[in-house]
């Protein structure tokens, strides 16, 4: 695969390719965009209406099945293993990319960890 620059807004995404020519997403039906992670081989995005949607171009785009309906705002992947965060510190998390998404099993830990951090 060559190498692209994915840029997302708040409403919208774009790639681009060594041609600096910028292709507009398709497949994406969330009105917002939250945050956006790559993981070496896959782009990953979440978005309004507790929708997740993953590409492997930058391009073409497709929903994710999610085991809960929470709004999910953020993503973080690895190398290892891909997590997305939403609504009362739920988590999901897989660690291959033909695996199904799965839920945190100590979801309540995000939140004492936030609460007992210290600065």
């Amino acid at each position: 695969m060559q190498d692209r620059l994915v840029l997302f807004g708040p409403n919208n995404l774009a790639s681009c390719a060594n041609d600096l020519v910028w292709n507009p997403a398709l497949g994406l039906t969330s009105s917002t965009l939250f945050d956006a992670t790559y993981d070496g081989s896959r782009y990953l995005v979440v978005g309004s209406n507790r929708k997740i949607f993953s590409s492997n171009d930058g391009v073409m785009w497709d929903e994710e099945v999610l085991p809960t309906e929470n709004l999910f705002t953020g993503v973080y992947a690895d190398s290892d293993r891909l997590l997305v965060i939403g609504q009362q510190a739920t988590v999901l998390y897989r660690y291959s990319l033909n695996a199904e998404w799965a839920l945190w099993p100590q979801q309540n830990m995000l939140y004492l960890a936030e609460k007992t951090s210290c600065p």
